[in-house]
């Protein structure tokens, strides 16, 4: 997404609005969203407030410091216009939300041509902003993905087709980038207030997300909220209806799996297994040398990590930095150990070892949170 034409599309998008109502259904997730993102904009405020006045006591000459000072004068005299200004461009997407794909995505389509078009400011600027939006989609995907299924078949103007979500991460940095051009200020505070953004405001949406998606679920909309797979390598989307069913073509999946839960790793899954076709390797069912480790057998494999685990020595883990178990390693270590009936090298499927390996990636993820606390 390009910064300006974002910015452009919004002013566009809110005169256009003017005259649509907000379904009653949302009325109250607006109220709550403007005004939980308006307490969490002041933190990123007070935040910045508090990086500036630091920089500046450590600044290595007067016009160093003067600088930082003007930037937090400039942004405590404008704060409060920033802040009705961000809060009223969030308010217009409930009264008429963009349609997925209706702002201009740019974040793939960006090439050195159109990169050259920016000054080094604008450049820094855009890559922090795609970043923070790119973090939030990943980290709330499955929260996003229900609140776009269940906004949809709120607004008479949506449809599978041309989904909305008001709380889509895009459209909030989008607000605020927007809010933020009455700041007269240089590259590196800019930088800095984005930052701050991401860490007290974006960073923090998954309440608002949960709670959006809660009130809509109280409303009857999509209570049951399901995956639907579709042969064929097609994309999967949310089935419309208050009850969807799910469908699958792979039989290692249940009758009904809850999105949240599997369109993510399904999605990881095609692409580990088109990785595989791409590489030539045939399915370990097929392989004579292996003998393929699942069910019952794999079950009895997995139960014994944590007495495996139990006879390693961690240390004292809260002192000092604890030793991190290698889920995929560990369990490499137990097949090895497992004495097959035929003799044959034991090997797991090719889903279990993805979901092995996900969980495994899932933790490494969590453990990389600066936020986490060291025990």
């Amino acid at each position: 997404m390009n910064k300006q034409s974002g910015i452009h599309y919004l002013r566009e998008h809110r005169e256009a609005a003017s005259s649509d109502s907000v379904p009653s259904e949302v009325t109250r997730i607006r109220n709550t969203v403007v005004a939980g993102l308006g307490d969490l904009l002041q933190g990123a405020f007070d935040a910045v407030d508090d990086s500036l006045f630091e920089l500046a006591n450590n600044a290595r000459s007067n016009n160093e410091q003067n600088r930082y000072f003007e930037a937090m004068r400039e942004i405590r005299i404008k704060r409060k216009g920033v802040e009705r200004h961000f809060q009223g461009a969030v308010s217009q997407f409930f009264t008429a939300p963009p349609h997925a794909g209706a702002q201009p995505d740019q974040d793939s389509q960006t090439d050195a041509s159109s990169l050259t078009l920016l000054g080094n400011d604008d450049l820094e600027e855009q890559v922090a902003l795609n970043a923070m939006i790119s973090k939030a989609k990943t980290h709330f995907q499955g929260a996003l993905l229900q609140l776009q299924a269940r906004f949809t078949q709120v607004y008479p103007s949506a449809n599978d087709d041309q989904p909305v979500n008001p709380m889509a991460p895009e459209h909030l940095c989008s607000a605020f980038t927007e809010a933020i051009q009455a700041l007269d200020i240089q590259i590196r505070e800019r930088l800095i207030l984005l930052k701050q953004f991401d860490r007290y405001v974006v960073s923090n949406l998954g309440m608002l997300l949960d709670e959006a998606n809660r009130i809509l679920i109280q409303a009857g909309i999509i209570p049951n909220f399901r995956y639907q797979g579709k042969s064929h390598g097609s994309k999967a989307k949310p089935a419309s209806g208050d009850a969807p069913q799910a469908e699958t073509n792979d039989s290692a999946d249940g009758p009904e799996v809850d999105r949240e839960d599997s369109a993510m790793f399904e999605q990881i899954r095609e692409m580990l297994s088109q990785q595989r076709q791409n590489a030539g390797t045939m399915p370990r069912s097929s392989d004579p040398s292996l003998h393929v480790i699942g069910g019952r057998e794999l079950a009895s494999i997995l139960s014994s990590i944590p007495t495996h685990a139990a006879e390693q020595d961690f240390g004292d883990l809260s002192s000092g930095e604890p030793v991190i178990v290698d889920l995929r390693e560990l369990v490499q270590q137990l097949l090895a150990q497992t004495q097959t009936p035929d003799g044959r090298k034991p090997a797991l499927n090719e889903v279990d070892e993805d979901l092995i390996n996900l969980v495994s990636m899932l933790f490494e993820f969590i453990l990389d949170d600066y936020n986490l606390s060291a025990p």
